[in-house]
């Protein structure tokens, strides 16, 4: 990510979930220690990674980690449940899994090749039964630039929340929009509705799904 894009390196597998704190607190004083906090485009542990390489980096990790990690700052189980209290699941129903011959089914014989295009790009699958995670695309062919919306669209697109998923919205980091959390019978739906405002384009993960730049036109 960023002006300088690096590939993640794996430096720690099977870390039990307890530990994780003082896990990321020993990585965070190797940070301290040598990172690169006196140049502004170098202040990141990816860049320490890469100086040291995964495998230094990672052993330097180890021996701060030996000396905390059964310190006070693990999460604790009642720490953990009561943490986990504050994140409560939406009043989902029991809903039939429909398959995509029978969502097609609620299509006019117009709309169905469109509409299968959609739900093959921008529907993704749920882990509760009967519901779907949609993605809207702000990536539309023409002169707008990606990943922008007007006010009008982005006033539709709360309603839509509203209307088909318990008021909740998310962004991606491709620049597009969320909607976590759809009944399949009300796809098609959402779909009209979505194509009206232009944010139903079944573009998601093709090469027009482009990332832009968030600063000035110029960039």
């Amino acid at each position: 990510m960023g002006r300088t894009p690096i590939l993640g390196s794996l430096i720690k597998q099977d870390l039990p979930w307890q530990l994780l704190p003082s896990y990321l607190t020993a990585l965070l004083r190797v940070y301290n220690r040598f990172g690169r906090r006196d140049n502004l485009y170098k202040a990141r542990i990816k860049i320490l990674v890469k100086a040291l390489g995964p495998e230094e980096f990672a052993r330097q990790v180890e021996g701060k980690w030996l000396h905390i990690q059964n310190g006070d700052d693990n999460f604790t189980k009642a720490e953990w449940d009561r943490v986990a209290k504050h994140f409560t699941k939406p009043a989902y129903k029991n809903l039939p899994v429909l398959t995509t011959e029978q969502l097609l089914s609620n299509a006019g014989d117009a709309d169905k090749a469109a509409f299968a295009r959609w739900l093959e790009r921008n529907v993704k699958p749920h882990q509760v039964p009967g519901y779907a995670s949609v993605i809207l695309s702000l990536k539309p062919h023409g002169s707008v630039a990606p990943g922008d919306a007007t006010i009008a669209q982005m006033n539709a697109i709360a309603d839509f929340s509203d209307q088909y998923n318990f008021g909740e919205l998310r962004a991606t980091h491709e620049q597009n929009l969320v909607l976590p959390d759809v009944e399949q019978a009300k796809l098609y739906e959402l779909w009209q509705e979505a194509k009206k405002q232009k944010v139903a384009l079944p573009n998601v993960g093709l090469l027009t799904d482009i990332i832009a730049c968030p600063g000035g036109d110029f960039c």
